[in-house]
């Protein structure tokens, strides 16, 4: 009694529309309210010869003046506000004072509800940092997360199609079945760089432009180790970004 009804355990809920509550603004009116919501009995409750229902709150003047740091006259008043707004009703006099919390539901929260809720929000976080730890295993070994997204890796099985051999001859290759080897190893080696490719006929053919260039063009000092292979060396900047859009 005396101001301390409940325990400091549980939950009460508040709409936003609060802030537009008449005495929103009047400090001791809204204390006392506050007060009296987290101190009010959350189920049923028997006392002595005294029966208390849910929103019931009990009180002397004097300890709830003492818990708020408020004066008797401050409590009398704000209590007499709270009543005429119709936001509490008293129920008796006497020793205590009992007064109870209008329409007491909007303001309960259940307890075993947001034990539910939790455990669901928890289960669904569980999920999704498992999706999550699924969806960065494809991340391991690459340089860019949004073409690991969309793109591929080069199929190890791949053969060498006639429209990709036919480009290579166009191009000046002398040994086209030997140049996608090549090709192949490189892109599948853990070596490679940016290995996840979109378009990998078009990774082709840029690989096919940088070979044929005369001045990098030499099958027999050329390095047989596919790992050291660089696609955009010798190119401009300008021609790498050139090269990589049309990759992707």
């Amino acid at each position: 009694i005396g101001g301390q009804a409940m325990s400091n355990i549980g939950w009460i809920k508040l709409h936003r529309k609060i802030l537009d509550w008449e005495l929103y603004r009047d400090a001791n009116a809204f204390r006392v309210f506050m007060h009296i919501l987290l101190n009010a009995y959350y189920e049923d409750k028997i006392w002595g010869k005294y029966e208390f229902k849910p929103g019931d709150y009990c009180f002397t003047y004097d300890a709830l003046a003492g818990s708020l740091g408020l004066t008797v006259r401050q409590i009398r008043f704000a209590i007499k506000k709270l009543e005429k707004s119709q936001n509490i009703v008293s129920k008796m006099s006497g020793r205590f004072q009992v007064i109870s919390v209008v329409k007491y539901s909007i303001f309960r929260h259940d307890e075993n509800n947001i034990v539910s809720k939790m455990s669901n929000n928890c289960q669904e976080n569980v999920s999704k940092l498992s999706t999550l730890k699924e969806d960065n295993n494809i991340f391991k070994n690459t340089n860019s997360k949004e073409l690991v997204q969309k793109g591929s890796r080069l199929d190890v099985n791949l053969k060498l199609s006639p429209q990709w051999k036919e480009y290579a001859i166009s191009r000046g290759i002398v040994d086209a079945e030997l140049e996608f080897e090549q090709f192949k190893n490189y892109w599948t080696s853990p070596n490679a760089k940016m290995p996840i490719k979109k378009d990998w006929l078009a990774t082709w053919r840029n690989w096919v432009l940088k070979r044929a260039k005369p001045q990098a063009y030499r099958y027999a000092s050329q390095s047989t180790n596919p790992s050291q292979y660089d696609p955009y060396e010798g190119m401009t900047t300008m021609q790498i970004l050139e090269a990589r859009r049309a990759e992707q």
